[in-house]
């Protein structure tokens, strides 16, 4: 699969694959990391929102001038903010000023990120006639290899060593992804533009909501990213919850980071061998409540049948990922994936709330009960009507031409 890409995908996967090493390394510990500062379940809960708020405010403006001006200046631009945020994070972590402007930096750059170098490969792809199929898994594959071996190996087993200096050493990963991104040919005439003004952002971001609300099934792809940003949320957020609470020790936690991403794997393998249709997506929907409520049986079980769950819901989230990369238009693209990573993060600040406020009520375990359960049956519900729209020859024009897998 590799050897079909493009030279400037190959680049891109190359310095991603480095990026998400340094960004991973302290993913296994993260939450453990910050209980050991100090730091309370509501402090960290609003660290985290810190994050996401800066990152929802600039997402939007970030895509609009990478379309108006360079991707690939503001793909390395957004490293360097990394870079120092983890700096930060490395140095001042017994302070909690210092961790929320450190988070706040890491916001920055997750936004100005989002929508440079991947889409001038979705431009690329569209342009060449390429499968954007073939990137977007070669894509998921490295991240999950790349996860593994940062927040699943290294991270796992020098924290024990090094600690917070772990995060001095996810910078430097960042500056050697800046170099590696350097080589990066854009294919696009928006990174000759040397200004931007308001006319060209206001006629930027209508073009694109134009773009989203002149079809069903944009409008519907909303709505699964909404639903999925609840189930997505949290498990990223709250997974090293559930596991201590069971009595799992911080030193399994990089072996257990491991697992979640070999779901990923797995469920790319699955994907592509699957055809994705209503009966399909419907048995692994039910499946994922189905196959959590056996926890209820034995509390403990939770250790053994969350993962299966996640590999399920991954096979979903391959589609989701795909069908973003097939609805993108040629122009403005950066702009189109700005105003969807928009919505998710509201979304995602919203649904951060929500274990917190189940736990008022109910364990972790039911919690995370009642989170699987909503997600199949709101998803179900949501896909029977997507997948009609995308058989429907008249709603599929030229401009939202996708495809069932």
């Amino acid at each position: 699969m590799f050897f079909n890409l493009t030279q400037n995908t190959k680049i891109t996967l190359l310095a991603d694959f480095f990026w998400n090493i340094g960004r991973s390394l302290p993913h296994a510990i993260l939450q453990v990391f910050l209980l050991d500062k100090g730091y309370s379940l509501i402090d960290i809960a609003f660290i985290q929102m810190t994050f996401k708020t800066v990152c929802t405010i600039l997402e939007l403006p970030s895509g609009i001038v990478c379309d108006i001006f360079s991707r690939k200046k503001i793909y390395i631009l957004s490293l360097i903010i990394l870079a120092i945020s983890f700096m930060i994070i490395g140095l001042l972590n017994q302070y909690f000023v210092a961790m929320v402007i450190a988070y706040g930096l890491y916001g920055i750059s997750q936004a100005f990120k989002s929508g440079t170098l991947d889409s001038e490969l979705v431009i690329e792809y569209k342009n060449k006639n390429l499968n954007i199929k073939d990137y977007a898994i070669a894509d998921n594959q490295v991240r999950s290899f790349s996860g593994i071996l940062g927040g699943g190996i290294i991270g796992a087993l020098l924290y024990s060593c090094i600690q917070e200096k772990l995060y001095l050493i996810s910078s430097i990963m960042f500056l050697l992804s800046i170099f590696i991104a350097s080589f990066f040919k854009p294919v696009s005439e928006c990174n000759n533009t040397k200004s931007i003004n308001f006319n060209d952002i206001k006629r930027n971001f209508l073009s694109v909501l134009k773009f989203i609300f002149s079809s069903k099934i944009t409008l519907n792809f909303v709505a699964l990213l909404f639903i999925t940003t609840i189930f997505l949320q949290s498990f990223y957020q709250y997974w090293q919850v559930l596991y201590k609470s069971r009595g799992i020790s911080i030193k399994y936690f990089g072996m257990l980071y491991i697992m979640f991403q070999c779901c990923n794997i797995i469920g790319s393998f699955l994907f592509k061998n699957i055809k994705i249709n209503k009966i399909s997506i419907t048995i692994i929907l039910l499946l994922m409540p189905i196959i959590y409520a056996i926890s209820f049986i034995k509390n403990n079980l939770v250790i053994f049948i969350f993962p299966c769950v996640i590999l399920l819901f991954y096979i979903h989230y391959q589609y989701i990922n795909i069908l973003k990369k097939q609805l993108a238009p040629i122009t403005n693209t950066s702009t189109f994936f700005s105003v969807l990573d928009s919505i998710e993060s509201v979304f995602g600040i919203l649904t951060m709330l929500i274990i917190p406020g189940l736990m008022n009520f109910f364990d972790i375990i039911q919690s995370y009960g009642i989170i699987i359960t909503t997600f199949s049956v709101l998803t179900i519900i949501n896909y029977i009507t997507f997948l009609k729209q995308l058989s429907n020859n008249k709603d599929c024009d030229s401009k939202h031409s996708i495809k069932v897998m």
